[in-house]
């Protein structure tokens, strides 16, 4: 059995740490947990590039995708010191 990730999931979790790294800085998630606020910018950053919505059905606007992609996802957020939403 093959466990490597497919080349779609190699994509999307380069797209999410070039989001996250780029926009985010372990510092505002460390500042948002201290005070205790929410990361609205973290969370419509994830939403407008479409992450929110990874498993919802097309019928509702979302993007198709199994288990294990969804948690490779949240694991990448994750690994980047964001919350795992």
């Amino acid at each position: 059995m093959d466990f490597s990730l497919t080349e779609e999931q190699e994509l999307l979790l380069a797209s999410i740490r070039e989001l996250i790294t780029t926009n985010f800085t372990e510092e505002y998630f460390r500042t948002c947990d201290q005070n205790g606020t929410y990361p609205r910018e973290f969370m419509r950053a994830l939403a407008d590039n479409g992450i929110s919505m990874l498993g919802v059905p097309e019928e509702f606007g979302g993007i198709p995708a199994d288990y294990v992609t969804q948690m490779l996802a949240l694991m990448e957020v994750s690994k980047c010191g964001a919350p795992a939403f």
